[in-house]
């Protein structure tokens, strides 16, 4: 049986593995980070611009950023307020499983990018016509740069708002475990999901080993990650990437490594 690291937040855990299970991987999950939400003026204000249609279009980058925006609304009693500005306001997402999540809050998703990816992203907004309209962009402390500078290309004004902060954890036993078995090459595919988990992991593996045995890990794994952005990280830092899915969902994530080894490429 193949044994497949996932590297996620804890909240994705048993999502995550229920996913994994069914696909027939023995798995280990630890979070090298955490997810929290962030508030801020800017979010409140964003609120008073919904309510007074003073904004076009609303750019959602994840899952989270779908949850921590209607958390916040819940913190501060808005919840109807934002639910009614956003279904009269232009929504994009970057991805199938953000679209679902906005979906399950009653919120239709208008567009999605072909390639579910920032740079997926920008090329669809240039092609709308977005110069002089009000966008804004929820998402967290660690989104490319990638997306705001290629909105304002084309001619938008954009706002971005920081509704969730990603901050590096503690080591606990999970990811101590994680580092040991990875080290003795008892882990197939490791999974990493965003450009933060990835380099969290490496740095805090390399407390703990050296940077030949940290490296050796991951050269004798298949490596699986979401997104270009991920990919791009761990090819500049000096690691291969073997598997990214053409959609960016953990389930397309699970999918691909599937196929790779039933077609025999891994």
């Amino acid at each position: 049986m193949t044994t497949v690291a996932i590297l996620r937040p804890t909240d994705r855990m048993e999502e995550s593995l229920e996913i994994a299970r069914k696909m027939g991987f023995d798995t280990l999950f630890a979070s090298p980070i955490d997810l929290r939400t962030n508030d801020t003026p800017e979010f409140i204000s964003f609120l008073q611009a919904l309510a007074n249609g003073d904004v076009d279009t609303v750019v959602l980058t994840s899952s989270m950023s779908v949850k921590s925006a209607f958390e916040l609304a819940r913190k501060h009693g808005q919840v109807e307020e934002l639910s009614r500005g956003l279904r009269q306001t232009q929504i994009i997402a970057i991805g199938l499983g953000t679209a679902k999540t906005a979906e399950a809050e009653w919120i239709k998703v208008e567009t999605l990018p072909e390639k579910f990816t920032v740079e997926g992203l920008v090329q669809l907004l240039s092609k709308k016509q977005i110069a002089g309209k009000q966008v804004v962009i929820l998402r967290s402390d660690q989104t490319s740069e990638i997306l705001m500078k290629g909105l304002k290309s084309s001619g938008a004004t954009v706002q971005e708002i920081e509704v969730y902060k990603l901050t590096k954890v503690r080591t606990g036993r999970p990811l101590l475990d994680m580092f040991y078995k990875g080290i003795r090459g008892e882990i197939d595919v490791f999974a990493f999901t965003s450009p933060l988990s990835a380099r969290s992991f490496i740095d805090e593996a390399k407390k703990h080993y050296s940077d030949e045995e940290v490296e050796d890990m991951l050269d004798c794994a298949v490596v699986a990650v979401i997104g270009e952005s991920t990919k791009r990280m761990l090819e500049e830092i000096g690691f291969r990437v073997d598997i990214v899915p053409k959609e960016a969902t953990f389930e397309m994530l699970m999918q691909a490594i599937a196929d790779a080894i039933r077609e025999g490429t891994i």
